[in-house]
């Protein structure tokens, strides 16, 4: 079995490799990763990056979260950024979702805005997945890193995509989806989730609320995968809608499936 690659500074980041499709392939290792913001890297993870041959960065955070935490590489270290802004996270300063918190500073009003972003990120992501599949098509782009500022909730739509298109189940998407509450730091996270939430709502957010915003749910990511259903035939379709070329997703199977 293949050693997992784990990093200090990120430690929600994650091969999405491994995995068996429908067509018993299996999705190849090494070559696609998933992780929360890599600001904060250390010399030993730049090596394990360094020694997998890292080529691309796809980072899905806002200007003002790229901007407030920018991702530092070393100067013999410089894969590609493609940017995919998608501002859908308290940490992106999006109104609706401050406005939805201070409505209902609850957890039941923490719960319906989280369902509130994974209905919406699909959408967002389609401005972004044709440059996705262009990048991806391209030799030597290869392997890369998908990543947000958490790594579970952008980061977990688009991975859930990516796996779905690969043809692996809903089933083992979901399970993959949930590895962020074995992966992640929770005290750290939850204690960001305080720190950005008291200004919004004016006061101390309760310890239930605080958990619904930085943990993982599977009804949030059936909420993503229903809201692609609900207005395509097929996950092709969604991805055509998108930009996204049939010839491109048929080389992205034939690059990342063996």
């Amino acid at each position: 079995m293949t050693a997992e690659l784990r990093l200090q500074g990120a430690p929600n980041f994650r091969d999405l490799g491994g995995y068996v499709n429908a067509d018993g392939l299996r999705v190849k290792r090494r070559l696609l990763y998933r992780s929360e913001g890599l600001h904060q890297l250390t010399e030993e993870d730049h090596a394990v990056l360094h020694d997998l041959g890292l080529k691309l960065i796809c980072d899905l955070r806002s200007d003002f979260e790229r901007a407030k935490k920018p991702t530092v590489w070393p100067e013999h270290m410089l894969p590609r950024t493609l940017v995919m802004d998608v501002n859908a996270d308290i940490r992106a300063e999006n109104a609706d979702l401050y406005g939805m918190l201070r409505k209902d500073p609850t957890e039941h009003g923490a719960r319906a805005m989280m369902m509130y972003v994974y209905r919406f990120v699909p959408e967002a992501l389609t401005r972004h997945l044709g440059k996705f599949f262009d990048a991806v098509s391209v030799d030597g782009n290869l392997p890369l890193i998908l990543h947000c500022s958490a790594g579970k909730d952008r980061t977990g739509v688009l991975s859930a995509i990516l796996l779905m298109t690969l043809g692996v189940s809903r089933e083992t998407v979901v399970a993959d989806y949930m590895k962020t509450q074995v992966y992640r730091d929770a005290v750290k996270l939850k204690a960001k989730v305080l720190e950005l939430m008291e200004p919004i709502i004016g006061t101390t957010p309760s310890p239930e609320m605080i958990e619904v915003m930085a943990g993982v749910e599977p009804v949030y990511i059936d909420t993503a995968i229903e809201a692609i259903e609900d207005q395509f035939d097929s996950l092709d379709a969604y991805l055509i809608s998108a930009g996204v070329r049939q010839e491109q997703i048929a080389a992205f199977r034939s690059r990342m499936l063996e």
